[in-house]
């Protein structure tokens, strides 16, 4: 999947917050994490006495740039738990990481975090539950997908004191396997298909024990298989790729990022 970070540890990352260890990053503020489309969808599950679960999800990525893919794998996850009757998925936040694992990942063809945060408000304008997160890409370093969920979880728990909210990380089938990320208990996820990953990871997790499925959720239709190469490598030979981006997201690329595709070709994800 072209929106998430990799991690080495096949037990997942340190999921330790940053509210552990306040001198080493910044601690969030609602400039970072806007809850106003969470605070408005709570408020209508109060008025309409929703028994269910309120749920958050939360995706990371390099999203360089952001296409339509990332934006259909929350709806994709919200179909999913909302079908099963127990969830109601009241907001979601699209976190983009830090320049230096991107500049690491990406090379010369990364593209700098004010253009890759820019483009995913943009992306999100239509949202009326999914919002920009710009807490992790503000960091002075890196920060792994778990430390960035939990930080999320503990900042919204802290606006939403007297709502239980289950915050959840949304990532795709193949990073869940990568990770191994159905075989743990310590970080919720929500996983979406992506080709060809979803049936290796049905397979996997068929034998999971009861008290991992409690937490792990996958959506088992496959989104479209759009990439963050395949815009690049459109851009480079001048070829549209109006039908992979929201189309402000489009604009905001042609109009300012042009230069970046003048010479050389894209890399690999």
């Amino acid at each position: 999947m072209g929106n998430s970070e990799s991690s080495n540890s096949s037990d997942t990352a340190d999921i330790s917050s940053p509210f552990d260890n306040p001198n080493m990053l910044y601690p969030p503020t609602i400039a970072d994490i806007s809850t106003r489309l969470l605070q408005a969808n709570v408020d209508r599950a109060r008025e309409h006495n929703d028994p269910r679960k309120k749920v958050v999800l939360v995706a990371t990525g390099a999203y360089s740039p952001v296409h339509k893919m990332h934006i259909d794998m929350f709806q994709k996850a919200k179909a999913c738990l909302e079908s099963q009757g127990d969830y109601n998925v009241v907001g979601g936040f699209l976190s983009p990481t830090h320049d230096r694992y991107v500049e690491c990942k990406l090379r010369e063809h990364h593209i700098e975090g004010t253009h890759r945060k820019k483009m995913c408000e943009l992306s999100l304008v239509d949202s009326s539950w999914v919002s920009l997160s710009t807490w992790e890409i503000h960091q002075p370093r890196f920060v792994d997908f778990p430390a960035v969920v939990k930080t999320h979880s503990t900042f919204l728990k802290q606006q939403f004191p007297e709502e239980d909210l289950l915050v959840l990380y949304l990532c795709g089938a193949d990073l869940a396997l990568k990770c191994r990320l159905y075989n743990q208990t310590a970080l919720p996820v929500v996983t979406v298909g992506r080709v060809p990953y979803t049936t290796q990871l049905l397979k996997e997790t068929a034998a999971l024990p009861l008290n991992t499925k409690r937490i792990f959720y996958i959506a088992e239709t496959d989104v479209e298989d759009v990439s963050s190469t395949e815009i690049r490598r459109r851009a480079v030979n001048k070829i549209s790729f109006s039908d992979l981006m929201h189309e402000d997201a489009v604009v905001y690329m042609l109009e300012n990022l042009a230069f970046k595709w003048e010479k050389g070709g894209p890399s690999e994800q």
